[in-house]
């Protein structure tokens, strides 16, 4: 191909330079490239077919229907098929409802559409036998994920954004007749020949050369983050602060992913000297070693054997980590923390022991309040000394009472800022298998995803997490003030799920409660009554529903200090 010095040549040169810098794209390759039929994944199919006959590849178009948006998705489909018709290229075309998907796996939308997309991707191209797959993620891409992971908080691996190319494996089950399955897997590498491209120079390049292609509504949808970022935070930020705001981002992504390559090579080479996988399964970890590494290698060991110990790394959190390298700097022979997955890390005489419960060993998580330390010495609530007296609560505001931290705000569900609270939460929570809770009549545990069965009523009202419970209120069925006190003769309330009103002392029996613990427990009322039992139960009248507008959100938590705060 002989390039000029027209725009076009420029774009189609930038883009060459990259497929041979990193490099991308080999002779002999035969590539699958993810085309969902908008802007970015047209032109970078059209880009890629104009360069195929001289850097010596092979083409082969797929595209995922989603199932979200109906006769839109299915528009979008026939487009992409017409299309890879009219340029005469092999194509696939797949589907499946990601909404049961999100729904089944408990996954939000966003991440069930992005793992069935790849997943269909994984199978096609080892169907056809493609060995790297292409996607159009562009510099607008990376920097809207680059300010999505540091407001929702990351680490060095979220903040090094979307890698330009990597190697994968996927194992793949693939349904036979007679209801049996073959196991195949595929083995090849991921591409994004646009990820240094920005949206503009795409827009301009399409126009030049009179590209037709289709508009995905979700993408105005402001109800998704991402969307509010691309449309509002950017735009912002280039009209205010920089006007080359995503270039610098851009950079700042491969300059941190620069940093990432280093520590992972230094995670390998020091990974086989502190740790061992043992006969039985378990990871033994060299203390001496290991304490002696750079708190940084200590994270990423500890990641890498969990990682080697179950075969993901989905749901550990930074919290866990912490809590685990906390554990093995102690020295504490026989003390053990819980983690993700059923897998268990204990101090055992100068080693560190990661080990998997077998199934049956595993217990349920306790349905029990973790107010009250069972400590039968004293007599007290997260190891604080508590007298509780009735007091007005803030709303909004922080306070302490007598030892406990009361902190309460008011997000608007209709502008969804109350999703961040959440996401927070869940990355907080060590107990992941059942991160969000709320207590059914029969006391049993129920997870239920808060933004996608918006058609339900809300019943997720209380996050038990290390130091800290969590609840959700509709601030308009609240009759203010509110106020903290401790339980009083004749209380009585209607727990959530309960039909009708019940006494607070037989409910503190049912919950099992020690009789000279059940003074201790912190009450939270209204102007009609009791709507928190402070660590068991909220009422049924100012649960959320599907017609909230407003939601107080009210966190209690132990003092820093066992004694009062001034």
């Amino acid at each position: 191909m002989q390039l000029t010095g027209t725009n076009k040549s420029k774009f189609l040169e930038k883009i060459l330079h990259i497929l041979k810098k990193y490099p991308m794209l080999e002779a002999g390759d035969h590539l699958l490239v993810g085309v969902s039929g908008g802007m970015d994944s047209v032109s970078l199919l059209h880009v890629l077919n104009r360069l195929k006959s001289t850097l010596g590849f092979r083409l082969h178009v797929a595209h995922f229907n989603h199932n979200l948006r109906g006769t839109e998705s299915l528009r979008d489909a026939r487009f992409v098929e017409k299309l890879a018709c009219e340029w005469g290229l092999p194509y696939t075309l797949g589907s499946d409802s990601v909404k049961d998907f999100a729904q089944s796996q408990k996954m939000s939308i966003e991440e069930a559409a992005r793992t069935l997309r790849y997943r269909f991707f994984y199978r096609t191209a080892e169907k056809v036998g493609a060995n790297k797959i292409a996607t159009a993620h562009t510099a607008d891409d990376q920097a809207e994920t680059l300010l999505l992971r540091l407001l929702q908080g990351a680490g060095l691996d979220g903040l090094s954004g979307i890698r330009p190319m990597y190697s994968h494996l996927e194992n793949i089950t693939l349904p036979l007749q007679g209801g049996e399955e073959k196991k195949v897997s595929w083995s090849g590498q991921i591409i994004r020949p646009f990820l240094q491209i920005t949206r503009e120079e795409i827009r301009s390049f399409v126009e030049q050369e009179g590209l037709e292609y289709v508009q995905d509504s979700s993408n105005l949808d402001r109800r998704y983050l991402r969307n509010k970022i691309r449309w509002d935070l950017l735009p912002l930020l280039k009209r205010e602060f920089n006007p080359n705001i995503i270039t610098r981002l851009v950079v700042t992504a491969n300059l941190l992913r620069d940093d990432l390559h280093l520590l992972e090579e230094l995670t390998e080479a020091y990974y086989p000297q502190v740790c061992k996988m043992e006969r039985n399964g378990e990871i033994r970890i060299e203390l001496p070693r290991f304490t002696r590494l750079h708190p940084a290698l200590q994270k990423r060991i500890l990641r890498r054997s969990f990682e080697e110990l179950t075969g993901f790394i989905q749901g550990l959190k930074s919290t866990h980590v912490q809590a685990a390298v906390e554990l093995l700097n102690s020295r504490e022979t026989g003390k053990s923390i819980h983690l993700p997955g059923g897998v268990i890390l204990q101090q055992s005489y100068g080693q560190g022991v990661m080990l998997k419960r077998p199934p049956e060993t595993q217990k349920p998580p306790s349905l029990r309040s973790p107010l009250l330390t069972e400590d039968p010495g004293r007599v007290s609530l997260w190891d604080r000394e508590v007298a509780l007296s009735e007091e007005i609560l803030q709303v909004p505001g922080i306070q302490n009472q007598k030892g406990l931290i009361f902190s309460t705000q008011v997000l608007s569900v209709k502008d969804r800022d109350a999703q961040n609270l959440l996401e927070t939460l869940d990355e907080q929570s060590q107990d992941l298998t059942f991160p969000f809770l709320f207590f059914s009549q029969e006391g049993n545990r129920k997870e239920v995803d808060f933004w996608s069965n918006r058609s339900d009523d809300f019943k997720k009202i209380q996050v038990l997490q290390p130091q800290k419970i969590t609840v959700f209120f509709d601030y308009h069925k609240l009759r203010f003030p509110l106020r903290i006190r401790k339980r009083k003769p004749g209380d009585r309330f209607q727990p959530l799920g309960m039909k009708g009103r019940k006494k607070l002392q037989d409910l503190l029996v049912d919950l099992k409660v020690p009789r000279e613990k059940r003074d201790l427990i912190p009450i939270l009322e209204d102007e009609e009554g009791i709507i928190w039992v402070v660590g068991y139960r909220i009422a049924e009248r100012v649960k959320v529903d599907s017609t909230t507008e407003k939601i107080l959100v009210c966190t209690v938590m132990p003092s820093e200090q066992k004694d009062d705060l001034p």
